[in-house]
Formats: C-alpha cells, sequence, structure tokens
C-alpha cells in the first residue's frame, strides 16, 4: 500500500497536468507569451486559484523547472571538473546527453525567447566555468584578461550553437556534432599553447 499522503499525490499530480498542458499549449501556439493561464487550468482541468497556489503566473513555471535543471547542471559539471578528463568531448557529450535527457518544458525554455533567457545565460555561466577550471588552461601564462574573453565568447558560441539546433523544425540528434566541437576545442587549446611560446 502506497504510504504517500494523498495531499501530496495529489499536489505532483496537479504539477504534472500543469507541466503537461503547458507544453501542449505551447506547442500549439508555438509561442510562451499566447498561453493564459485561463486555457492553461482548462487544459489541466484545474481551477486558478489552484494554479496561483503552484505558481504566480506562467514565467514562474519555467522558472521553477529551470531553476531546478541548472542545479543539476551545476552539479554535473562540479563532478566533471574534479575528474579531470582528458580531452573535452567528455564535457561535450555530458552536455549533449543532459539536454537531449531533459524533460519538453526545459526544451521549450531553451528554444523560446523571452522570458526564457536566464535558462540560456545559466548553461552559458556553467559552461564557461568548466572551461575556465579544465586542466587545459592550468598552464597557460597568456593575459587573463584576453583568456577569460575567449572562453566567454567560446561558451556562448557552443550554446548558441546548440539552441539553434533546438529550435530547427526537424533537430538533429546533438551527439552528431560532438566530434566537431572537440576538434574546433582542441585547436583552440593548441593555439593557447603556441601564444605562451
Amino acid at each position: 500500500m502506497d504510504k504517500t499522503p494523498k495531499r501530496y499525490r495529489n499536489y505532483i499530480k496537479t504539477e504534472h497536468a500543469i507541466k503537461e498542458s503547458l507544453v501542449a499549449l505551447c506547442n500549439e501556439k508555438k509561442s510562451i507569451n499566447k498561453v493564459t493561464v485561463r486555457e492553461l487550468c482548462e487544459r489541466a482541468n484545474i481551477s486558478k486559484s489552484t494554479f496561483y497556489l503552484h505558481y504566480a503566473d506562467i514565467e514562474n513555471i519555467f522558472e521553477t523547472v529551470g531553476d531546478k535543471f541548472l542545479i543539476t547542471f551545476k552539479d554535473m559539471f562540479d563532478e566533471l571538473i574534479k575528474s579531470k578528463p582528458e580531452d573535452f568531448m567528455v564535457y561535450i557529450n555530458q552536455v549533449f546527453d543532459f539536454i537531449n535527457e531533459s524533460s519538453e518544458l526545459i526544451k521549450i525554455g531553451l528554444t523560446l525567447n523571452k522570458p526564457q533567457n536566464y535558462f540560456i545565460d545559466g548553461l552559458k555561466n556553467q559552461l564557461e566555468r568548466a572551461v575556465q577550471n579544465s586542466p587545459y588552461l592550468a598552464d597557460t601564462n597568456m593575459d587573463k584578461t584576453q583568456l577569460l574573453v575567449e572562453v566567454k565568447i567560446i561558451s556562448s558560441g557552443i550554446i548558441d550553437f546548440i539552441i539553434d539546433r533546438l529550435r530547427e523544425k526537424k533537430p538533429k540528434r546533438l551527439d552528431r556534432y560532438a566530434p566537431i566541437i572537440n576538434n574546433f576545442l582542441n585547436t583552440w587549446v593548441a593555439s593557447l599553447e603556441n601564444r605562451n611560446q
């Protein structure tokens, strides 16, 4: 017999209904801004007061899900950095797997424009931190400002590339791009070594 309190089970069911309904409405309307709380409540078969017990507004759903996503992403990168992999491919595959396995709501948050830019900014910041802390950059004598600018440009470019692929009408699996990005990053690291001499 399930020992989970009924109130908690109902809360979870309502959360699930809200998120599933939001995904369906976003897919239909192709815009978060066109989805109303009233429509969402009708689709989820809940009252507006029930919705407001869970969230302040539709944007708050993405913020809540996004915060959990970014915490998990940060934890994943912290573990990767500790393991000090020898190649960028490990980082790249982890990022791609993480995004491919994410919920549909996260993918919507990543691919639709404002107000979900904090998803994208959070990913860029985590990737930037991972690259800065990678063992490849530990021995460089390069000017720190120059290095930070290059890391920021590269991290932003990689995340923007991923998001552009996710926005395609028929998105391709991201892992097909992993060798290309890995080659680019390894070439960049080699250029750092050449500039140090």
